[in-house]
């Protein structure tokens, strides 16, 4: 069964895909309203600040219940997104030169059909006044770009409480 938003695209999910004309700005072009924002890239002398975002993000995060920070593992996996082509994808958001936001993804072939490229949210952050539809939306338009069919959002970390059984799945499901 196709997702909602491959129907949407009406195109197999191999094929080449067109950008909408208003979609078409290079990340490191982006801005946003309110205060400028600019969205680009991660680059490796990015890596020590996004950290300190990192813990700040995990700091208010559940994860907290399962794991704890990291920082070697954190700057591995930055590292990993920024360095390794089609390992993922690392954007951040700056506002007056400040970053003030991150989002990360991985790519990997879907399951049931390994012609079909999938890029996962696998966290995002940004600091308090600043709202994170840009990033998400951006993020979307350059995994696209870089060949991804479906960008998939994070929600939450709930399905690890599901796991420990502190929350009724019946519950969680709808």
């Amino acid at each position: 069964m196709k997702s909602p938003r491959a129907l949407t695209r009406d195109q197999e999910p191999n094929a080449a895909r067109p950008f909408k004309e208003k979609r078409q700005p290079k990340i490191e072009n982006r801005k946003s309203g309110g205060a400028i924002t600019t969205i680009r890239a991660a680059r490796s002398d990015d890596i020590d600040n996004l950290i300190e975002m990192a813990r700040a993000a995990f700091e208010q995060s559940d994860d907290r219940a399962f794991t704890d920070f990291d920082e070697d593992s954190c700057a591995t996996s930055m590292g990993s997104l920024i360095n390794i082509k089609g390992a993922g994808l690392l954007l951040v958001a700056q506002s007056a030169g400040k970053t003030v936001g991150m989002i990360g993804c991985v790519f990997f072939q879907y399951y049931i059909n390994a012609r079909t490229s999938v890029a996962q949210e696998i966290f995002r952050f940004v600091e308090p006044g600043f709202i994170d539809t840009e990033l998400i939306e951006e993020m979307d338009l350059e995994a696209t770009r870089r060949g991804a069919h479906v960008f998939l959002p994070a929600t939450t970390f709930q399905g690890a409480r599901l796991y420990a059984g502190q929350q009724d799945h019946h519950k969680w499901l709808s």
